[in-house]
């Protein structure tokens, strides 16, 4: 408990993203290097994230502590200027628990406390894109416990309940006129939003399992403030338009499906390959509501019409002997931000993850060591988003349209201890 705790009190966020949109799969090194395909195998208590079926697979009780560090590069070339700006402030922490208890020969009980979704983006306040952002975040902790059934020998169940403190930030920069310094804008919010997760696993044959599980849609109701930061130079009258209100907002979190098949029939090796779904289609748009109008405006709507995905991925394991594994995976991730709504807070554009980890184990301690990469494709930002986007001109030299260069290292380390 006293561990729990602990890392409740770390912030956990990303930056960016390591999956699509701003989901997160930052959980054991294990599961990490196979590419996340650990739907219908896995040996290792992060099962209760990626399917809490696999419990009943641990037969004896443990605990799992680990942290991930993640450093991204983002760069942006303009087509109006043609000058470079990189994002700051890329480096971060990412921590998880897990606790799993064996009842008896049919029942299994596990506790995660991790980060389900998370965002950060900082660009320096006097960037070409300061009108459509500087500084965007979304924090999360999520704590899920999970109970898993034997239904027959073969076949498995589980779910969970999923509980999560949500804490986000949207910062960007208003222009009045070229004369005139910038106003500062900042969105604060937080929630505590709740779901539900289940899980499947069928032993079709002593080689061949197949597992699938649940995440439900979580809805964040946000309540927060907007505050302005404004020159002594603006005048009065203008400034009297920029109040600081309450504000609040609603954000439907996706829906996530995972589905795998693994094949255990070559001797000391593993394979699987597993396909995720992400509901991204119910992240429609942005709508902020003031208690107090800006500019006579009452909301501030931002448009994203996000697309629905479906990664893909392929791990393998193959033990080396009782105390070493060798892991490795590829995922094929694609983005659900379409062309349209594109823009730099989150910079995000279809990836490849390449991962590589090991698994050490001596008499009841296992650790674990990871590196994983992910090389973004290059994007174009070429759409009517500027600092103004509702007046249908574009505004080159606010737009941030041009070249997005983005990718994202990777390195874990985790310790269990087995009872």
């Amino acid at each position: 408990m006293r561990v729990i705790l602990l890392i409740l009190l770390i912030p956990a966020l990303a930056p960016h993203a390591w999956s699509s949109g701003f989901a997160l799969y930052n959980h054991s090194s294990a599961s990490i290097a196979q590419g996340g395909a650990v739907i219908a195998h896995n040996d290792d208590s992060s099962a209760l994230f990626f399917n809490p079926a696999l419990m009943n697979k641990l037969e004896q009780p443990q605990v799992k502590l680990g942290i991930n560090y993640l450093r991204s590069s983002v760069e942006f070339k303009s087509d109006a200027t043609g000058k470079t700006f990189n994002l700051k402030d890329t480096s971060h922490y990412i921590p998880t628990v897990f606790a799993i208890h064996r009842i008896n020969d049919s029942i299994s009980a596990g506790l995660v406390v991790f980060s389900h979704f998370g965002l950060s983006t900082t660009w320096d306040d006097e960037w070409e894109g300061r009108y459509l952002a500087t500084h965007s975040e979304l924090k999360t902790i999520t704590v899920n416990p999970a109970v898993s059934f034997m239904l027959l020998p073969q076949v498995f169940v589980a779910g969970g309940v999923s509980i999560s403190i949500l804490d986000a930030e949207l910062n960007k920069n208003i222009t009045l006129s070229p004369m005139l310094p910038d106003i500062r804008q900042k969105l604060t919010g937080d929630d505590v939003a709740v779901g539900y997760n289940a899980g499947l696993l069928v032993d079709i044959t002593e080689d061949v399992s197949f597992g699938i599980s649940y995440r439900s849609s979580m809805k964040a109701e946000f309540q927060g403030e907007v505050e302005h930061q404004i020159p002594q130079a603006i005048p009065s009258n203008f400034a009297s338009m920029f109040p600081d209100t309450s504000a609040s907002t609603t954000v439907n979190l996706p829906p996530q499906a995972f589905a795998g098949i693994a094949y255990s029939g070559i001797e000391s090796f593993v394979f699987e390959v597993s396909v995720k779904w992400e509901g991204w289609s119910k992240y429609d748009e942005l709508r902020i509501l003031l208690d107090e109008p800006i500019v006579t405006e009452t909301a501030i709507v931002i448009p994203r019409n996000w697309e629905d995905v479906y990664p893909v991925s392929f791990g393998a394991q193959y033990r080396v002997n009782d105390m070493f594994d060798i892991n490795a995976g590829y995922t094929y991730d694609p983005t659900p931000v379409p062309d349209d709504t594109f823009e730099p807070s989150v910079p995000e554009s279809d990836g490849h993850i390449f991962s590589l980890g090991t698994d050490i184990r001596f008499r009841n301690v296992e650790g674990g060591l990871l590196y994983a990469y992910k090389k973004y494709i290059d994007r174009e930002k070429n759409n009517m988003l500027d600092d103004n986007p509702t007046d249908g001109i574009v505004n080159p030299l606010t737009s941030v349209n041009g070249t997005y260069k983005n990718s994202i290292n990777m390195f874990g380390i985790d310790v269990a201890y087995v009872f």
